[in-house]
């Protein structure tokens, strides 16, 4: 079975949208200070503890 080159076309047209289309958080920069035992972050963002498609 052999696809046809519009195919092709289509599909890097599909992936290229779909990543464009993906948007990073928008975040300040953030920086850590310390050890991981006694430490502390500055402008870190606080993550969701439920919603939809999320499991701790």
């Amino acid at each position: 079975m052999f696809l046809s080159p519009g195919f092709f076309s289509l599909a890097a047209y599909a992936l290229i949208s779909a990543l464009i289309s993906i948007q990073p958080a928008h975040a300040d920069v953030s920086r850590c200070y310390g050890t991981v035992a006694k430490g502390r972050l500055e402008g870190g963002v606080k993550l969701p503890t439920d919603g939809a498609n999320f499991s701790a």
